[in-house]
């Protein structure tokens, strides 16, 4: 729950007073923050006021008292039952949070999750290496599968970090929150960098060339010729398929 007040005016400290009091009047309220940026002195007097500072002391809850910059000082400092430099520490204050405790939860929860998928991915690999040798409609029907399931689980890990980060929000503060977007963001470039070299490698393999029609033009020394000239200076020509291989010569 939010209340705004004027800090600056002539009349701040009674406004701050008696948002002060409608706040604590809420039975939901267990604990007050007043929180201000820094300034000057003249800035900050209204802080000063001993009625707003009797009001901090009489409240019927904690008051957190968070006014300016690290090195500026006020009454209501003294008589908040807490005080910080930042309105962050503040926040912290008034709801604990074991940041560590969560931050390693974090990290444990990722690393199962990496390893539990890693070794699902080696599992199905090592199910599409045993299926390779059976026939070919069998092979395209598992890999089929195989890559419905890696979907699957893409998408279960991506569920699994959202609703780890979800926690983490709640739990270990934006430090946390910040940490395990950096990790997202740095596995999802690694994924998209294999990706992308998957990809790259599969479009120069020799072996698909052959296979849509073309055929590799060699020397009898297994030199590969690229060029009419190279061919006739060769003479002697070995033309590789994808089934295999056949001896010619060069004529005219």
């Amino acid at each position: 729950i939010a209340d705004r007040a004027r800090t600056l005016e002539r009349l701040a400290a009674p406004v701050i007073a008696t948002a002060l009091r409608d706040l604590a009047a809420i039975a939901e309220v267990e604990v007050v923050i007043v929180a201000r940026g820094g300034g000057s002195l003249a800035d900050l007097f209204a802080f000063c006021d001993e009625a707003l500072c009797r009001t901090v002391a009489l409240l019927r809850v904690p008051v957190i008292a968070s006014v300016g910059h690290h090195t500026d000082r006020t009454l209501i400092d003294d008589v908040a039952a807490v005080c910080c430099s930042t309105p962050t520490h503040a926040a912290e204050a008034a709801v604990p949070i074991d940041c560590l405790a969560a931050r390693a939860d974090l990290l444990a929860s990722g690393r199962r999750l990496h390893t539990h998928g890693r070794r699902a991915i080696a599992d199905r690999a090592r199910t599409l290496e045993r299926l390779a040798a059976a026939p070919g409609h069998h092979v395209a029907r598992e890999r089929r599968r195989l890559h419905q399931l890696l979907r699957e689980l893409r998408a279960s890990a991506r569920r699994g970090v959202a609703r780890g980060r979800e926690r983490a929000g709640v739990h270990a503060s934006g430090l946390a929150r910040s940490t395990e977007r950096a990790r997202s963001t740095d596995r999802a470039a690694r994924r998209r960098e294999l990706e992308r070299l998957a990809l790259a490698l599969g479009a120069h393999d020799p072996e698909r060339t052959l296979a849509r029609g073309y055929a590799l033009v060699e020397d009898r020394a297994g030199q590969a010729l690229g060029s009419a000239a190279a061919a006739r200076s060769a003479h002697d020509l070995r033309l590789r398929f994808h089934d295999g291989a056949i001896d010619a010569e060069v004529s005219g």
